[in-house]
C-alpha cells in the first residue's frame, strides 16, 4: 500500500512538470512553424515561384499537423490534471493554440492571395482550395470563442475577419467556384 501510495505522489508531482515541458517544446514548434510561415509570405510575392511556393505551404501545413498533434496530447493531460496549478498551464496552452491557428491562418489567406493571383492554376488547386475553406472556416469558428477571442491581437483579429469574409464570398459562389457537378 505505502508503495503504491509513494507512487500516486511521485506522479502528482510529476505531472506538471511533464506538462511544462511539453508546453515548452510545443513552442519551440510552433516558432518554427512561424518560420516556416514567413517563408510562404515572402514567396508569395516572389514572382515564377509556384512550385517553391507551394512546396513551402505544404511544408507549413504538415508542421501545423505536428504541431496539433502534440497539442492534442498536451490537451488530454490538462483535462486528467487537477493541481492548483492547472489554470495557469490551462492559459499558456490556450495562447499556444491561438498561435497555432494565427500562423496558420496568416500563412493560408496569404497562400489563397497568391494563388488567386495566378493566371493559371497548378494541378491539385481544387483540392487546395476546398483544404483551404475548411480551415478558414475552422479558424474563424474557433477563434470567435471567448476562451481564445481574448487571446488575438490586433494583426489576428484582422485576420479572422479578412478570413470570415473570404467564406462568406466562397460560400456565395460556392457552386460556380467548386463546380459540384465533375
Amino acid at each position: 500500500m505505502a508503495i503504491t501510495l509513494e507512487a500516486r505522489h511521485s506522479s502528482v508531482t510529476r505531472e506538471p512538470l511533464e506538462i511544462g515541458r511539453f508546453l515548452d517544446q510545443l513552442e519551440r514548434r510552433i516558432h518554427f512553424l512561424s518560420d516556416i510561415a514567413e517563408n510562404v509570405c515572402r514567396r508569395a510575392q516572389s514572382p515564377g515561384t509556384e512550385v517553391l511556393r507551394f512546396t513551402e505551404y505544404t511544408r507549413c501545413r504538415d508542421r501545423a499537423s505536428e504541431c496539433w498533434a502534440f497539442a492534442i496530447i498536451i490537451d488530454r493531460r490538462l483535462q486528467d490534471y487537477d493541481g492548483l496549478d492547472r489554470g495557469k498551464l490551462l492559459e499558456r496552452f490556450n495562447r499556444l493554440s491561438v498561435d497555432i491557428w494565427a500562423i496558420l491562418l496568416r500563412a493560408s489567406l496569404t497562400f489563397l492571395t497568391a494563388l488567386s493571383n495566378e493566371p493559371h492554376l497548378p494541378l491539385g488547386s481544387r483540392e487546395i482550395f476546398l483544404r483551404e475553406i475548411r480551415t478558414l472556416h475552422d479558424t474563424h469558428r474557433l477563434l470567435s470563442k471567448p476562451r481564445y477571442a481574448k487571446l488575438l491581437d490586433e494583426a489576428a483579429h484582422k485576420s479572422r475577419k479578412k478570413a470570415a469574409k473570404i467564406l462568406s464570398e466562397i460560400i456565395a459562389r460556392a457552386p460556380s467556384l467548386l463546380d459540384f457537378g465533375t
